[in-house]
């Protein structure tokens, strides 16, 4: 299902590139997750800065594994 997603988003796939796939749940009064929706091109913009710090963070996450344990600042700055 995410590659016939990822086709239709027009995303290419190359040799040694990564997806980030934004995936939202919801959680019910007894702690259950429910599935609401996935999203191939997630939007990592931000209105709060609770979400800035959110959205910075997997950035840093994303390019320590990308990098090797090497996370480039100019990578997660977010201006």
């Amino acid at each position: 299902a995410v590659e016939v997603a990822v086709r239709d988003h027009g995303v290419i796939q190359r040799d040694r590139s990564f997806q980030v796939l934004g995936i939202d749940l919801d959680l019910d009064e007894s702690g259950n997750a429910w599935f609401l929706e996935a999203n191939v091109t997630p939007a990592l913009g931000y209105q709060t800065l609770w979400e800035a710090d959110q959205k910075r963070s997997l950035l840093r996450d994303i390019a320590t594994l990308v990098f090797q344990g090497e996370t480039p600042e100019s990578f997660v700055a977010m201006h």
